[in-house]
């Protein structure tokens, strides 16, 4: 499966490369996690992250670990400057934050998302470099609900209970793939009662609705980004809606909370 073949590119490598603690080359911030952690990364000067052409998959040797998920987010406050997800479950990276993230001197939280060590390497403009440790704890989560194989025309929908705080960002994604043709449509929100986002009373962030036409074979990914202050703290049901019309489907519905 794509999914597959998007985490050998981006997951694979052996424990040991991940414990062997590595510094950072001149034009590279280097993170080492040992695990699910937060910290702070002091930027001296203005640095450029040369990460504009990412699209759907990270370049290769940008995450080693042997966690089957990995996610970063770099954060001021309330503001997001870069942060990108990777799943074994999922066939396209996940980006999110400005288009052309810049870190201007200061202090910054980093967040990682993993359940085991990792090492990740991002590329910066110029001849600087940071390498952090991370060996705080922190209270990021990531849940998953598999949804029942789809058939004929009502509405399926999956949520996940989903604490924000003023701080938290969170991505909620929906993957989808077909065994033959057929058409869809994906809905995702935060939504305060445990009902489709088409009928429950929802708050949504940044996000997408998608209605596409499967062949088979075929996969579709939708996400949803709630970025800090987007919604009032509080406790939420992340949900997922699946109208499909056509043969069976399998989906995955996961939710990934970044909070320190």
């Amino acid at each position: 499966m794509l999914g597959a073949a998007l985490a050998a590119v981006c997951l694979t490598t052996s424990a040991s490369a991940a414990s062997s603690a590595p510094t950072a080359k001149p034009g590279q911030i280097v993170i080492v996690a040992s695990g699910q952690t937060h910290g702070t990364l002091i930027i001296k000067h203005t640095t450029e992250l040369a990460t504009v052409n990412w699209s759907r998959t990270l370049p290769s040797g940008t995450v080693s670990s042997a966690s089957p998920y990995i996610g970063i987010q770099i954060s001021q406050g309330r503001n997001v400057e870069f942060g990108f997800y990777v799943d074994r479950a999922l066939a396209d990276a996940v980006i999110f934050g400005p288009e052309h993230p810049r870190l201007a001197a200061g202090r910054y939280d980093v967040t990682v998302v993993s359940s085991r060590s990792a090492i990740i390497r991002i590329p910066i403009n110029g001849s600087s470099r940071y390498t952090l440790k991370l060996n705080q704890h922190g209270t990021s989560a990531r849940a998953e609900a598999n949804a029942a194989l789809t058939s004929g025309a009502p509405t399926d929908f999956a949520s996940l209970s989903t604490r924000v705080t003023k701080t938290t960002t969170a991505l909620l994604m929906l993957t989808t793939t077909a065994t033959a043709e057929n058409a869809s449509n994906n809905d995702l929100c935060l939504t305060t009662r445990q009902l489709p986002c088409t009928v429950g009373s929802s708050d949504s962030g940044n996000g997408q609705e998608s209605a596409i036409i499967n062949t088979a074979a075929s996969h579709n990914q939708a996400v949803l980004y709630v970025y800090p202050g987007n919604v009032p703290p509080g406790d939420y049901y992340a949900t997922a809606d699946q109208q499909v019309v056509g043969v069976q489907q399998s989906a995955t519905f996961i939710v990934v909370t970044f909070d320190a």
